[in-house]
């Protein structure tokens, strides 16, 4: 969360952004770390307003909604604001929080069932692991959390 919390505690880094949940968050978080601050309480309510007015509704203050649903809205949307919807550039979320999986196929189970042909040129290009086998496929997944169910 630090690089999240010093990337908005300058106003700066995020001047000429148009998307107010993003200077909502900005104002929120300069306020909880002001040393100077007069009272030891913030309201979220301005963030709240941009919260209800961004989601369209979806989270709002007045009904609860699942906690893990609101923070992965919350870091894809920030993400988006920050790169003007463009997914695949880097953010602040994206440097603090992004992280990958590699998915395997092993040949012979799933998808590549029955393709014992392709199993032949696998066992050329790559070596045996006697964990996972003769791999089929890798994949890496870009993601910012992950449910282990």
């Amino acid at each position: 969360m630090g690089p999240i919390r010093d990337f908005f505690l300058d106003p700066m880094n995020y001047r000429g952004n148009p998307s107010q949940l993003v200077h909502r968050l900005g104002e929120i978080l300069r306020k909880m770390w002001n040393p100077r601050q007069y009272r030891g309480q913030v309201s979220p309510h301005e963030l709240m307003v941009a919260v209800a007015k961004t989601s369209q509704g979806r989270f709002v203050a007045q009904r609860a909604a699942d906690p893990a649903e609101f923070l992965t809205w919350l870091l894809n949307q920030i993400h988006v604001d920050l790169t003007g919807g463009k997914r695949k550039k880097k953010s602040v979320v994206s440097e603090a929080f992004q992280g990958e999986m590699e998915v395997v196929t092993e040949a012979g189970t799933g998808a590549a069932r029955g393709q014992t042909e392709n199993l032949v040129q696998v066992r050329e290009e790559r070596s045996w692991s006697p964990l996972s086998g003769w791999k089929e496929k890798d994949t890496k997944l870009l993601l910012f959390y992950s449910r282990m169910e």
